[in-house]
């Protein structure tokens, strides 16, 4: 899946774009989406949650989509926390009503937990190239080639030898080197 990982660079950055600018214009990031800060508690409460939960997100999905060890677990984190994002917002309609803003960004959450948990698989899944695939008509089982030589049984050897002095012995030369003398392999008597 080429676009994946481009797909997930887009959401790691938006990510922490969103989440610095809720830690740097605050005030403004909050009437955006509609809250009022009413203390200074307030305006640190949604820095930490918006902005730097956020940012930390967004670090998380970023290090996921670069994969190599440990990728897909920092996406099935994402993917997690996505999903505690979705259950709050399920408890609100259950306890608070139904409001648009909530519907929407429940199913904008559940759309990221789902992709990020998706992500998180296809980036375990080894890529299937040309030369793994099957043959069209084929059998689907693998071909095996044969050696290019059998070994010969004149040769004197079945695993076969690199050196042609061996492989080509004639019968006076094997016994001399099996008679006793330097270098034999028999050992002599």
């Amino acid at each position: 899946m080429k676009w994946l990982k481009p797909l997930l660079l887009v959401a790691a950055l938006g990510h922490i774009m969103i989440g610095l600018y809720f830690l740097y214009a605050v005030e403004v990031a909050a009437r955006l989406v509609g809250f009022d800060l009413l203390t200074t508690g307030s305006r640190g409460l949604l820095r930490g949650l918006a902005g730097g939960l956020v940012v930390a997100l967004g670090a998380m999905i970023l290090r996921g989509a670069v994969g190599g060890r440990f990728g897909r677990q920092w996406l099935y984190a994402a993917g997690l926390i996505y999903t505690g994002f979705l259950a709050g917002r399920v408890v609100s309609v259950g306890m608070d009503g139904l409001a648009a803003h909530t519907v929407f960004v429940g199913l904008f959450e559940a759309a990221l937990a789902v992709l990020f948990f998706w992500s998180g698989a296809e980036m375990g899944r080894p890529a299937v190239t040309a030369a793994d695939a099957p043959e069209p008509g084929g059998s689907g089982e693998p071909m095996v080639t044969p050696p290019s030589r059998p070994p010969s049984p004149q040769s004197g050897s079945l695993t076969g030898s690199s050196t042609p002095a061996q492989d080509d012995a004639t019968p006076e030369q094997d016994d001399r080197t099996s008679n006793g003398s330097p270098g034999s392999v028999g050992g002599g008597e």
